[in-house]
């Protein structure tokens, strides 16, 4: 099994990755709290981490292009991209036939994730 790892922004604006052996950040308040998200276990096509908070653009071979954030489904136990009127596990785009890319997160672009 893999340890689940983890990102926040310190107060400085910069991103930092941590897993839950490093958590002692937290206490120390180099995090802000309202940031962390985690990682997803998923890359975009990029080879980008893919963390929930993150605005993803998705489409199949540049055919029905939507923006979406991730999210993490307590009752279903699984991410999703969440666009208007679409909803879709992560683990659809895994097998290569849909385009995924990190275009920001919802922290550093609050613009892009209006409507969303």
């Amino acid at each position: 099994m893999k340890e689940p790892s983890f990102r926040g922004r310190d107060f400085k604006g910069n991103w930092i990755e941590f897993n839950l052996y490093s958590l002692n950040m937290l206490r120390v308040g180099r995090i802000e709290t309202n940031t962390i998200s985690q990682f997803t276990g998923m890359r975009d096509k990029k080879r980008v981490k893919i963390y929930e908070d993150d605005i993803v653009r998705v489409s199949d071979f540049g055919y029905n292009v939507k923006v979406g954030k991730i999210v993490y489904n307590e009752k279903a136990a699984l991410y999703q991209v969440v666009a208007p009127l679409f909803i879709c596990a992560l683990g659809c785009y895994a097998d290569g036939t849909v385009d995924i890319e990190v275009i920001g997160n919802i922290h550093d672009n609050p613009e892009m994730a209006e409507g969303l």
